[in-house]
């Protein structure tokens, strides 16, 4: 009787172990293999310029839950299909038109496409608009031209004003995108205008009846 409790001992004590060797197993194993975080993509968008035949325009990719994205610069503005899977972000456009994103850490890693873009990046969208009570002054150039045209503009919630001098006069509407970009058309000609605030600059694109593209950059005004 006392050789079979010993052996009921040893046989108790070598099944804890086990179980306490299995557990400590498994609980190594969710520290060495944490979960990703997902990236949800209709929160971000990315901003760039278009090169236009030398004509390097501003741009936005902005991205809708229902798996649509929003292609838009100056005088354009078109959908494509989109999936994001495994930090690959697809821009179907149609038949062999397509872009494609590699997205690691919240940064774009590399990229291929039928757009001739340059210095783009993906950017969380922010919650409030970037464009009310700031005011940016610089230049407009026109491809094949020596000139540069200075020019103040000056936003509030929903209108902007232009001037080449003195204080803007806030007399024009515009479109808000996202909180980061905004599109006009002023005049009777229908003048067309993008904006986009970059790394708290403003790039601007702007077209006219005749099609012809002006550009540029404006710093903010303190």
């Amino acid at each position: 009787m006392k050789t079979f409790k010993l052996f009921l001992f040893f046989a108790v004590a070598i099944c804890l172990f086990l179980h306490l060797s299995s557990c400590k197993k498994d609980g190594d194993q969710i520290e060495e293999d944490p979960q990703e975080e997902t990236l949800d993509i209709t929160k971000y968008y990315i901003v760039g310029k278009l090169n236009s035949s030398g004509t390097k325009l501003p741009f936005i990719y902005t991205f809708d839950p229902n798996a649509k994205a929003n292609s838009i610069t100056v005088g354009f503005n078109t959908q494509s299909s989109y999936t994001f899977r495994d930090g690959i972000l697809r821009m179907d456009y149609g038949g062999s038109a397509v872009n494609t994103f590699k997205i690691t850490n919240g940064q774009i890693e590399s990229f291929t496409g039928v757009d001739p873009i340059e210095g783009y990046k993906l950017l969380k969208l922010p919650e409030t608009n970037q464009f009310t009570g700031q005011t940016f002054s610089g230049g407009w150039i026109t491809p094949g031209s020596n000139l540069q045209f200075i020019a103040k503009f000056k936003f509030t919630g929903s209108q902007y004003g232009e001037a080449s001098i003195g204080d803007p006069k806030i007399d024009e509407d515009y479109t808000l995108i996202k909180n980061v970009a905004a599109t006009s058309n002023t005049g009777p000609n229908g003048i067309l205008t993008f904006f986009v605030v970059n790394d708290g600059k403003l790039e601007a694109a702007r077209q006219n009846g005749s099609n012809t593209v002006s550009y540029g950059t404006f710093a903010k005004v303190n």
